[in-house]
């Protein structure tokens, strides 16, 4: 009886935390996102949910999310609030034996009739690409189209084509991340319904995400 009314008597007893994640974020982000709600709320219960964007957008309109970790919400989405935690450099990535294996950093003009493993219609990081690529003038070859980063270097890794990804922290030995210049980021960070009170403070993970940064 004694250990059930001292959990009673803990403010977060009880608590739900469902976080959504964008699939590219889950091998790096989403762990530390989730050690720092723990610590924040040691008996919190954590759900976790993998959606693309404006699948993980829906459901915080829905109230079927507290957090999603993604990129920035459009503009109309005026229900929803974002904190910026990091920005990914994206670049080309290259197999090992390709001719700007060896460069540090090249422009979008790189790419002109290269064959491009892309990212599918329909996650966040497309657009982007297009984007990128329309601003640029560059016209390419799409060979492959894939929602998951792990698939598209790895065809690249095969020579199947080249790619436009973010940075990882750790670079993979079976292709090459060239920089793109001028700079291209993705932005992620952390959303929530503004029409709600969340489990628990975004400036609270914010903070904590900026801690670990500084002691990287």
């Amino acid at each position: 009886m004694a250990a059930v009314r001292r959990h009673a008597s803990r403010p977060d007893t009880g608590v739900l935390v469902r976080v959504g994640f964008l699939q590219s974020l889950a091998r790096w982000m989403l762990p530390h996102v989730i050690r720092d709600i723990r610590t924040a709320r040691p008996m919190a219960r954590v759900e976790v949910q993998q959606a693309f964007h404006r699948e993980l957008v829906r459901m915080i309109g829905d109230g079927a999310l507290d957090f999603a970790l993604t990129t920035p919400p459009r503009l109309q989405d005026a229900a929803i609030s974002w904190l910026p935690l990091v920005e990914q450099p994206l670049c080309i990535v290259v197999p090992r034996e390709h001719p700007l294996a060896d460069r540090k950093e090249v422009s979008v003009q790189a790419l002109t009739g290269e064959a491009l493993v892309a990212f599918s219609e329909g996650t966040e990081l497309r657009p982007l690409t297009d984007a990128m690529l329309h601003a640029a003038g560059v016209r390419v070859e799409i060979v492959f189209e894939s929602s998951e980063i792990d698939t598209i270097r790895g065809l690249v890794a095969a020579g199947f084509g080249v790619a436009v990804l973010p940075r990882p922290q750790h670079e993979p030995d079976d292709a090459r991340y060239v920089t793109i210049v001028p700079p291209q980021v993705r932005r992620l960070g952390l959303a929530w319904g503004t029409d709600r009170e969340p489990p628990l403070s975004p400036e609270e993970l914010r903070a904590a995400w900026e801690t670990r940064a500084l002691d990287v």
